[in-house]
């Protein structure tokens, strides 16, 4: 069965529905193209439009959707000895093994280990550290720091304090995140 045939068979409105709306645009479009004074004759023209174009899409859709039937023939069921497994295997003169294409002798025991230890970044980098081994500051380490950093800038740059505000709004949207 080919496609053609499943999807008419699934959808047999399908065809009927699209030549309707096809008709249906092409009514709608010449009532309001035509600009007759005479009710009648506008209606009836923009009708026979809409009917015109139904009746040919409808057969076109029909001819061209059509399921084309192919005969296709019976094959016998034939049944399959089983195959020993020395013939479907390659001779072992065949064999390329990973001695002969890196040209080392490899003991039977011999593993292949791959060696490409991790350099650790340097503490001080920007990078993020995603497994870090330290960990993370406490919320009163992380305070001493910046009271350090901003203690160390000195008179220079003083800015307003607002950590009271923030503090509370923090807070805030801690107990409604609870």
């Amino acid at each position: 069965m080919d496609r053609w045939s499943v999807q008419s068979e699934a959808f047999p409105w399908l065809e009927r529905v699209a030549a309707e709306v096809l008709g249906l645009a092409v009514a709608i479009a010449a009532w309001r193209a035509l600009e007759w004074p005479n009710v009648i004759s506008r209606f009836s023209t923009s009708a026979l439009a809409g009917l015109t174009v139904f009746a040919m899409t409808f057969v076109l859709l029909k001819k061209v959707s059509a399921p084309r039937r192919h005969p296709i023939p019976r094959f016998e069921i034939v049944d399959l000895e089983p195959v020993a497994a020395a013939i479907l295997s390659p001779p072992a003169e065949l064999l390329l093994r990973l001695e002969d294409r890196l040209g080392l002798q490899l003991a039977a025991s011999d593993e292949l280990l791959l060696d490409d230890p991790l350099v650790p970044a340097d503490p001080e980098s920007r990078v993020v550290q995603l497994f870090r081994s330290v960990p993370l500051p406490t919320a009163g380490e992380m305070q001493g720091r910046i009271e350090r950093h901003l203690s160390a800038r000195g008179a220079e740059a003083v800015a307003p304090d607002a950590s009271g505000e923030l503090y509370e709004a923090l807070a805030a949207l801690k107990n409604s995140l609870r």
